[in-house]
């Protein structure tokens, strides 16, 4: 049986010592991977190469919330949510339907602010906005 590498903070375990090392990054906070195409920064390589695949050609887009997803059952089950939600929060500019009025709000903000940080899809879900 392979050893096992235990965080002491969560109990989680992991194979290699050099995981666990990495794990405990997600403890701290400390952020040490970033993104040369849109700077966002990740705890763990993990999130960071997930997150590049984000910038690949090769995405579904959804096209009532341009949302990301990098698999085609993602988006169809992503599109399901707006079934069930009314949107009806409507972005003038550009007639993207939203559920909430706060995404709406933060939608906007691509079409007022200078185009330095727009990280769609994926990043919603794993970091803060950045704007």
């Amino acid at each position: 049986m392979l050893e096992s590498h235990v965080c002491k903070i969560c109990n989680e375990a992991f194979d290699a010592p050099l995981i666990l090392q990495e794990h405990h990054l997600v403890h701290t906070g400390k952020k040490t991977y970033s993104c040369e195409k849109c700077g966002c920064w990740f705890t763990t390589s993990s999130a960071y190469e997930r997150h590049s695949l984000m910038h690949s050609d090769q995405l579904y887009l959804c096209k009532l919330c341009d949302k990301k997803f990098l698999e085609e059952k993602e988006l169809n089950k992503h599109f399901l949510s707006h079934a069930e939600k009314k949107l009806d929060h409507i972005c003038q500019n550009c007639n993207k339907a939203f559920s909430s009025k706060s995404y709406l709000t933060k939608h906007l903000k691509i079409h007022s602010a200078p185009k330095s940080h727009v990280c769609e899809g994926f990043c919603w879900l794993r970091i803060k906005y950045v704007w």
